[in-house]
């Protein structure tokens, strides 16, 4: 697109977003006023190639695809995403080019205006000055010759430039990787998103809001528009303004932040309430980046992520663009060989790339009919990967993502870890316990074995009670003897509620396994049982998840195999397994995640 069609896209994005301001302030005045009849029946109005349907959508929408790099699981690319790289491909990527051209397609048969992709700088510059353009370039080439938009997120740090990926680089370096892409690609990136999700802490991005400022988003701001101005920058949109707003988009501001169009991630179902609160205090258009659902987590015979879709992107507000997360249900993969870490069923499609009923309320609030679904025969696959199940999650709800994420956290509160209310099992004498109180504020707790790359385990201090949070990327935390048996764990866990991962607490916990209860996507808790690389759900339930709140969990464990769990005095899960009868206990967790009081006691 050249620049005077990309200035014909702006002024029509400045357009729509005028006018949902517009409208808020007269709902606002008269909660009873009619959109006025000239707006709602016009034909259409056309953005980047794509069209509006005036009886359905009031604002474009996108999707969002698999996450480029999820460092936290393997520090390379995502074995199930467009970067991936052959042999370590899921079976779904066995032909990177063939599945990509799908995914587009699908995208554009949804009605989406632009596609939402990381493109991954550590794998694009693996040396300073050393460029790979070759996914980049396959991946544009695709986009053009199906006729959609890529929308890029410029993320993931060098080894040159930073210690880590999700460290912030050298701000010379980020200036001049965003001044590249952008000359490479002008005219066919009209908006280029500066990282994504740079409020979650040391999960996607290890630094504050003004590091964020003067290190990645400046920098960038200056080298794309020293190449084209018509280029509109998008703040990378935070997981966690979803909370109090807004916390992290007032910090850039206040910082001296550069950005054309400001962004946020909501997978809690308030985008449109999200969004008036940044119309407070931004003049910028607003683009909900990530939204979605997981079709496992909807109410039996109810279909949550089409009444998501619906309500996003029909009900007026202050938002010029809504991205679902995500097109296809895909999981989170350790490498290598591949290897699926979680599931997920954020798709619009299923993993086999059969269309859900979600897929067909996109198009038709977008395109004004549905098409016919996409048939699994237009898969790359000769054999599909199977679908997940419908239990287990990671993303975003967040986000996140994803990231995939994944999946909305609210910062960590200053809690009160204090498990309440009173046991539901019965108990003997005291095997194990910890408070933590001897252990020096910041350390790791004494006793306690950490592993994992980039993961932190921190005891911190409240006014009532010491408890330990979980900080960086995946890791776990065991303590104990594999010959315990017989026990109950009894804990206060405060879980993250991401959409995107999961928090774990262990238990039976051998070399070559472990029990867990996961907490999965803010929407469920899993008995999971694993062994070496497989994991098998041994039972599920719904779980509505709070951020901000400290559950008491307590898990009954004998060497019969009968597990039971409660949370807050409840019972919510029951198995069976015998594939150990003894083991020690433990956390896991890749995302904010706090746990305190620990106490085990022969089960009686």
């Amino acid at each position: 697109m050249g620049i005077l069609a990309r200035g014909i896209v702006d002024l029509v994005l400045d357009y729509v977003y005028a006018w949902t301001r517009v409208l808020r302030w007269r709902r606002a005045l008269a909660a009873t006023a009619v959109i006025p009849a000239f707006i709602l029946a016009s034909s259409a109005v056309v953005l980047v190639g794509r069209s509006i349907n005036a009886a359905g959508a009031v604002r474009p929408g996108g999707v969002n695809v698999e996450p480029s790099m999820r460092p936290w699981r393997y520090v390379g690319a995502n074995p199930q995403s467009w970067w991936c790289v052959l042999p370590n491909c899921t079976a779904d990527f066995s032909s990177p080019s063939t599945t990509i051209q799908t995914e587009l397609s699908d995208a554009k048969n949804a009605g989406a205006t632009n596609v939402r992709l990381e493109f991954p700088w550590w794998l694009i510059e693996p040396q300073r000055g050393v460029y790979d353009w070759s996914r980049a370039d396959l991946i544009m080439s695709e986009a053009a010759s199906t006729g959609i938009t890529i929308q890029p997120v410029l993320v993931w740090s060098p080894s040159w430039t930073a210690a880590a990926p999700n460290q912030p680089p050298a701000a010379a370096d980020m200036h001049q990787f965003a001044h590249d892409f952008t000359l490479r690609y002008d005219g066919r990136v009209p908006v280029i998103e500066i990282w994504n999700e740079p409020d979650s802490g040391n999960y996607l991005f290890n630094g504050s809001a003004s590091t964020y400022v003067a290190s990645i988003l400046n920098p960038a701001y200056a080298g794309i528009k020293s190449v084209d101005t018509s280029v509109r920058v998008e703040l990378g949109g935070p997981a966690n303004d979803a909370g109090t707003c807004c916390p992290f988009l007032s910090a850039v501001i206040a910082d001296g932040g550069n950005f054309d169009i400001a962004a946020f991630h909501n997978y809690v179902g308030t985008g449109l309430s999200e969004a008036i609160a940044y119309a407070r205090i931004t003049s910028k258009p607003i683009w909900l980046g990530e939204y979605g659902a997981q079709s496992s987590s909807c109410a039996a015979g109810s279909d949550c992520q089409s009444q998501l879709i619906n309500s996003t992107l029909t009900t007026v507000g202050p938002l010029a663009m809504a991205q679902w997360y995500n097109l296809r249900d895909t999981g989170a993969w350790n490498c290598c060989p591949p290897a699926l870490g979680a599931s997920a069923t954020w798709g619009l499609l299923n993993s086999n790339f059969s269309a859900k009923a979600s897929y067909s309320t996109m198009q038709s609030l977008l395109r004004g009919a549905p098409d016919p679904p996409p048939s699994p025969s237009s898969s790359p696959l000769t054999s599909p990967s199977p679908s997940p199940r419908p239990s287990p999650t990671p993303g975003p709800q967040p986000s996140p993502s994803p990231t995939p994420p994944p999946p909305s956290p609210s910062p960590l509160p200053s809690p009160s870890p204090s498990p309440t209310p009173g046991p539901v099992f019965n108990s003997g004498p005291t095997i194990f316990s910890d408070t933590f109180v001897s252990d020096p504020i910041g350390s790791t707790p004494f006793g306690w074995r950490s592993s994992g790359f980039n993961s932190t385990w921190t005891v911190n201090q409240a006014t009532t009670a010491d408890y330990i949070t979980h900080g960086g990327w995946s890791g776990d935390l065991t303590t104990g003897s594999p010959t315990w048996s017989d026990y109950v764990l009894t804990t206060a866990v405060l879980p993250s509620c991401w959409g995107s991962e999961s928090d774990r607490v262990l238990f039976g916990v051998q070399d070559s396994g472990r029990y867990s209860l996961d907490i999965v996507g803010g929407t469920r808790v899993v008995l999971t049982r694993k062994a070496g690389a497989t994991s098998t759900q041994l039972a599920s339930a719904a779980f509505a998840c709070n951020p901000n709140h400290w559950y008491r969990v307590q898990i009954r464990w004998t060497r019969t195999g009968a597990i039971s769990v409660s949370l807050d005095g409840s019972q919510m899960l029951n198995a069976v397994d015998t594939s150990w009868t003894a083991g020690a206990i433990g956390f896991e967790s890749n995302d904010p995640f706090a746990f305190g009081g620990v106490l085990v006691q022969t089960a009686t």
